[in-house]
């Protein structure tokens, strides 16, 4: 029997044992495991109401951390209130999109082989990957 998220807690007391066992009845293990290390390391910013630290993060953290205080507001109870203050910050639950990042990447390596390692590291992990084509410091995977 699921007896669903607990009565909101005080400030100073969050269970985050119990917070983590909730957290992994819905998420992978190691994504339960970054849920909860974002939320105590934030969870601050949602006790105290203020979002700011959140919305001054960078673009690849901020939605990390913002899905991880949702959770955590979901388990106190105080999703609602959590929502109007993601609204009142200007927050969103998006980052930068993954073909953004990878150029990012790309782009910010110094040594060529260092991308070629990558390149192999990707094509080892994702089988699906038959082919990567390499021209001129462009990539283009494909699925064929």
């Amino acid at each position: 029997m699921n007896p669903g998220p607990p009565a909101p807690q005080t400030e100073t007391v969050i269970n985050w044992d119990a917070f983590e066992v909730w957290v992994s009845k819905d998420h992978r293990p190691a994504v339960a495991r970054d849920i909860v290390s974002y939320a105590k390391r934030f969870s601050h910013c949602l006790l105290k109401r203020d979002l700011s630290e959140v919305r001054d993060l960078r673009e690849t953290l901020r939605p990390n951390v913002v899905k991880a205080l949702s959770s955590l507001a979901k388990y106190l109870g105080i999703h609602e209130q959590f929502k109007k203050l993601v609204k009142d910050y200007g927050l969103t639950w998006k980052g930068k999109a993954t073909d953004d990042l990878v150029i990012e990447r790309l782009v910010r390596t110094k040594d060529p082989d260092e991308v070629f390692a990558w390149v192999k590291e990707v094509k080892r992990v994702r089988p699906d990957i038959k082919r990567v084509y390499g021209f001129h410091k462009r990539l283009w995977f494909t699925s064929q």
